[in-house]
């Protein structure tokens, strides 16, 4: 029987500059929209990065594939992957790897969108 998600995670994944975000069952929950953890009304849509990792991956695929997409419309290399700059921080380190291949894969999908449409790139 597979253990029922939910740990202690918190992280900022609202917008505020204080832990915003309570994990619930495996999803991450506004702290700030409710009087007390069992009232919070806002979240429930975002994979707990700490207990739910793999969805939390897939979660953020699309929208990086989607950065990759746009850096080759705007002109840049599939070198000026953000994710290449150690600089930029992630939730969990590990996943710097996965995160440089989604970006890519979208700048390489615009590319071979762009070679379809008879387009020379």
């Amino acid at each position: 029987m597979k253990a029922e998600l939910g740990c202690d995670y918190q992280g900022y994944e609202f917008g505020a500059r204080y832990l915003d975000s309570v994990c619930i069952r495996g999803y991450l929950w506004d702290a700030d929209s409710g009087s007390n953890p069992r009232e919070l009304s806002s979240g429930g849509d975002i994979p707990c990065p700490q207990c739910n990792h793999e969805a939390w991956i897939a979660h953020h695929q699309e929208d990086i594939e989607e950065q990759g997409a746009t850096a080759f419309d705007e002109g840049k290399k599939i070198t000026d992957c953000d994710f290449l700059d150690k600089e930029i921080k992630l939730v969990y380190e590990a996943d710097r790897e996965l995160y440089i291949g989604f970006w890519q894969d979208g700048w390489r999908i615009a590319e071979a969108e762009k070679v379809s449409q008879g387009t020379t790139v």
